[in-house]
C-alpha cells in the first residue's frame, strides 16, 4: 500500500453504493474463475480418453484416470517420469519436433499416433493432440494432452493389412484382376493385376473406351449385351470374353456383383477378371484327343467296353455294339452283365466275380 497512499482517502470518498458494486463484482469473478477450474477439472478426471498437464521439459503434472489406467502408472508415479521416458524412440523425435513448433509459434496445436511404454513394458499405440498454455506476456506455462487409446483399432488394421496381403498374394497367384466401376460419374479402377491382364501401361487411365477396344470385334456385341442386361435387372453377370494381346488372344472370364445405393439403384460394379487361357487350351486339347481316342477306338477291329465302379456301361465302340446287339445309347447304365453274357469258356460259369477292371477288350 505504501505505493499507493491516496487509495484510503479515495475509497472515503467513494459512495457506500460503488463499494458494493466493486465487491459483487469481484466475488462473482472469483464465483465464475472457481466455476471454471471445477468445470475443467471434472472434464478432465471423467474423460473416456486419457487427458494430462504435461510441464515444458516433458513432466507429468497432472493425469486423469483414463491415462493412469492406459499406462498401467499412478498419478503419483507419473509425476515422476517424463513423457520422453515413456515415449517409444522411433516416435519421440517426431513429437520433440512437433514441441518445438508449438513453443516458438508456429504452429496453435498438434496431433500424431505415437506409441508409448506402460507399465509393464508393452508398447501401446495412442492418437496423442497437443495444445499450448502461455502466461499473459506469452511465456509457456504447460501443455494440455489428450492421449486416446488405439490399440485395437491398430490390431484390427493389422488384421485387415495381413488380409490384403493374402487376397492380393492369392490374386496374382491366381491371375486374378480386381475392377471396380462407378456408374456416376463413370469411373473406373483397376488394380496392378489388370493392367498387366490387358497388358496396358499402369499410366494410362482406364474406362470403357480403353476397355472396349481391347475386345476382340466379334466378342463386343456380346459382352455389351451381357454387362447391359445386369444392370437393368440389377443382377450379377458371368461373361467370357477375348482380348488381344501382344502375344495373340488371351480368354477372359468376367465377374461382377453390383452394389446399390440407398435408393436400390445401381451404383457401381464391382468384379474380378480371370486369365483363361490356359484352361481354354487344355480343354481345346483334351477335346482333341478325345476325338483321336474315338477314332482310334471306332477304327480298331476289337470290341471295347469301359464300365464303371458299379460295373455298368459307360462306353462301348461299334464292334463291341455289333457284338453284343446293344447300341451305346441303349447299353450306357446299365449292368455289364445284362449286355454281355461273358462265361469262363463255352459252358463255364460267369466271370462276375472275377470282373474287377474298368477296361474290358473282347475278341470277335
Amino acid at each position: 500500500m505504501s505505493h499507493m497512499p491516496w487509495l484510503p482517502f479515495l475509497l472515503i470518498l467513494l459512495p457506500a453504493n460503488i463499494m458494493t458494486m466493486v465487491m459483487y463484482a469481484f466475488r462473482a469473478e472469483r464465483k465464475h474463475i472457481s466455476e471454471s477450474e471445477t468445470r475443467f477439472r471434472n472434464a478432465m478426471e471423467y474423460s473416456a480418453i486419457g487427458m494430462a498437464l504435461v510441464g515444458t521439459e516433458g513432466q507429468w503434472l497432472q493425469s486423469n484416470k483414463a491415462l493412469c489406467q492406459f499406462l498401467g502408472y499412478s498419478q503419483e508415479e507419473l509425476r515422476g517420469l517424463t513423457f520422453q521416458q515413456l515415449t517409444w524412440p522411433e516416435d519421440l523425435n517426431k513429437d520433440l519436433q512437433q514441441v518445438e513448433k508449438l513453443i516458438s509459434g508456429e504452429i496453435n496445436t498438434y496431433s500424431m499416433e505415437k506409441r508409448y511404454y506402460n507399465r509393464n513394458g508393452d508398447v501401446v499405440w495412442a492418437l496423442l493432440a497437443v495444445s499450448l498454455v502461455r502466461h499473459t506476456d506469452g511465456t509457456p506455462l504447460y501443455f494440455i494432452a489428450q492421449i486416446e487409446d488405439i490399440n485395437e483399432l491398430k490390431r484390427t488394421e493389422q488384421v485387415n493389412q495381413q488380409l490384403m496381403e493374402r487376397i492380393t498374394l492369392a490374386n496374382e497367384a491366381g491371375g486374378i484382376g480386381i475392377w471396380e466401376w462407378e456408374l456416376k460419374p463413370n469411373i473406373f479402377s483397376w488394380d496392378k493385376r489388370m493392367f498387366e491382364l490387358y497388358e496396358i501401361p499402369p499410366h494410362i487411365k482406364p474406362n470403357w473406351q480403353v476397355w472396349y477396344e481391347c475386345v476382340l470385334p466379334e466378342d463386343r456385341q456380346h459382352a455389351e449385351k451381357v454387362i447391359r442386361d445386369s444392370l437393368q435387372s440389377r443382377s450379377p453377370f458371368k461373361l467370357e470374353f477375348r482380348i488381344t494381346v501382344k502375344d495373340g488372344i488371351r480368354h477372359i472370364r468376367a465377374l461382377a456383383n453390383r452394389v446399390l445405393n440407398k435408393e436400390g439403384e445401381v451404383e457401381r460394379l464391382l468384379g474380378i477378371n480371370m486369365d483363361m487361357t490356359e484352361v481354354k487350351q487344355l480343354n481345346e486339347a483334351l477335346f482333341q484327343e478325345k476325338e483321336r481316342l474315338h477314332i482310334t477306338l471306332d477304327s480298331i477291329g476289337e470290341a471295347v467296353v469301359c464300365i464303371d465302379m458299379a460295373m455298368k456301361i459307360t462306353f462301348m465302340n461299334p464292334v463291341a455294339e455289333k457284338m453284343s446287339g446293344w447300341t451305346q445309347e441303349e447299353a450306357l447304365g446299365v449292368p455289364l452283365l445284362t449286355v454281355l453274357h461273358i462265361t469262363f469258356g463255352d459252358n463255364g460259369p460267369l466271370m462276375e466275380k472275377h470282373l474287377q477292371c474298368r477296361h474290358l477288350t473282347f475278341r470277335d
